[in-house]
């Protein structure tokens, strides 16, 4: 796609943009503006899940001490 090749945002940046997109194009449709909704079949990208917070060393630690 455009956004990520020539903008390189990540896919929960071009969220926003793809909503736009599809948002214009059905409202083009619902007002007869256009006989079709080119934009139904635009699917968003898959964002993927962050990696969850490493523990620290001082907390890991302190879990380890108190459970002696």
């Amino acid at each position: 796609m455009h956004l990520n090749k020539h903008h390189k945002l990540h896919a929960r940046s071009r969220i926003p943009y793809i909503s736009c997109i599809r948002g214009f194009y059905a409202w083009l449709h619902k007002t007869q503006h256009m006989a079709i909704n080119p934009a139904s079949r635009l699917a968003y990208p898959k964002a993927g899940k962050p990696l969850p917070d490493v523990m620290s060393l001082a907390n890991a630690e302190r879990l380890q001490n108190a459970s002696e």
